[in-house]
């Protein structure tokens, strides 16, 4: 029986000073925003701004791409790596 009236107790809301209370924020005020509705001329335009930002990005990264292939045409190959040899003779370390 004890053990019931102890969770009665916990389960009660917390009790928040006035003072704090006038100083916290509104919990119900995310439900008061409005979202503005756009036309569809808005995203037309979104659209072409966008379409032409992604123009632009692909045209750096080719301009990097070309400019990345230049430095590594120039370069020597690397020299070829040592023949494998696998030896007949059991070392001892």
């Amino acid at each position: 029986m004890g053990d019931i009236e102890s969770r009665k107790r916990k389960e009660r809301p917390p009790v928040i000073p006035e003072h704090f209370r006038n100083m916290a924020p509104d919990p119900l005020a995310s439900f008061d925003i409005i979202v503005p509705v756009k036309s569809s001329t808005s995203h037309e335009a979104e659209a072409a701004r966008l379409r032409a930002e992604l123009e632009k990005m692909k045209a750096a990264r080719e301009a990097l791409a070309k400019s990345n292939l230049s430095k590594t045409a120039d370069r020597k190959a690397p020299p070829p790596p040592p023949p494998v040899v696998f030896s007949q003779k059991k070392r001892r370390y």
